[in-house]
């Protein structure tokens, strides 16, 4: 039963290191590769406690953590409309995985199938770059809930920019210029975009739609590998019930926060 649930759980990071690869920070730091390979997702660091229960004196300098960084939403994305898509991602493999999004200015629920687990992502309400999370295991019919620290710390997401912006990292949405070239991509009209010349990236390829402020095909390429995103059906609006609070859709499930279930899960490994 533990490697079953790991396996769900490592489908739905899976998704998240595929689908918004270029937005996730830390993954490409070593988190990307196990859970690609469908191992366990890395833990957090555990802080370091003093000998004798003496707390350390703060250090200045070098050995200070850098200072988080949660990246402004970008004014395309500000006001989100909303809508659902079914988006498919091909790997070096050409494996095809297909998930389902639904998006709104403020939350976006995601979907690895009918029995598979799902992601809601929820937006703060009193400052518009930040979110926290919900990951339902039906399965096991658990609630885990993330704060915002530990979807930064297990290379989730910074911030709302990097969910909403389904698969363009926000840093690079602000450098893109139109070619001039334009097709019809899942219905809906598409604007190639591309880097300045010489600018760094991974995006080498991006069709973008100003109607659902979302990209609709995006090639990435990260070293010698390549990704492929593309969504196959799109339509704007949303289905309102997949955004309501998973305690109100499964009353019956448990909860609990994230780092009890690393904890409960530990312990049921021993």
């Amino acid at each position: 039963m533990q490697a079953t649930s790991e396996t769900g759980r490592a489908r739905a990071r899976r998704f998240l290191s595929r689908v918004w690869v270029p937005a996730i920070v830390g993954l490409a730091a070593g988190g990307a590769g196990a859970w690609a390979a469908g191992g366990r997702a890395p833990e957090p660091a555990a802080a370091v406690r003093p000998a004798h229960g003496f707390k350390a004196p703060s250090r200045s300098g070098a050995h200070e953590p850098p200072p988080v960084v949660i990246p402004e939403v970008p004014r395309e994305l500000a006001g989100a409309p909303a809508l659902t898509a079914e988006i498919e991602t091909r790997g070096e493999n050409r494996t095809a995985h297909r998930t389902s999004v639904t998006r709104t200015s403020d939350r976006v629920h995601v979907s690895l199938g009918p029995q598979g687990p799902e992601w809601l992502f929820v937006r703060n309400p009193r400052d518009g770059r930040r979110m926290s999370a919900t990951l339902i295991d039906r399965e096991h019919q658990v609630l885990i809930e993330y704060d915002e620290s530990e979807l930064r710390s297990g290379g989730i997401g910074r911030g709302w920019a990097d969910v909403v912006s389904l698969g363009v990292e926000p840093e690079t949405l602000g450098q893109l210029e139109p070619t001039g070239r334009a097709r019809s991509i899942a219905g809906h009209r598409a604007v190639e975009m591309r880097l300045p010349r010489g600018a760094g990236g991974r995006i080498r390829e991006l069709w973008w739609s100003d109607e659902a402020a979302a990209p609709l095909q995006i090639a990435i390429e990260d070293g010698t590998s390549r990704r492929e995103i593309s969504v196959h059906r799109l339509r704007l609006g949303a289905d309102e019930s997949l955004l309501r609070d998973p305690r109100e859709r499964y009353p019956d499930f448990a909860v609990m926060d994230v780092a009890d279930h690393r904890e409960k899960r530990h312990e049921a490994a021993h």
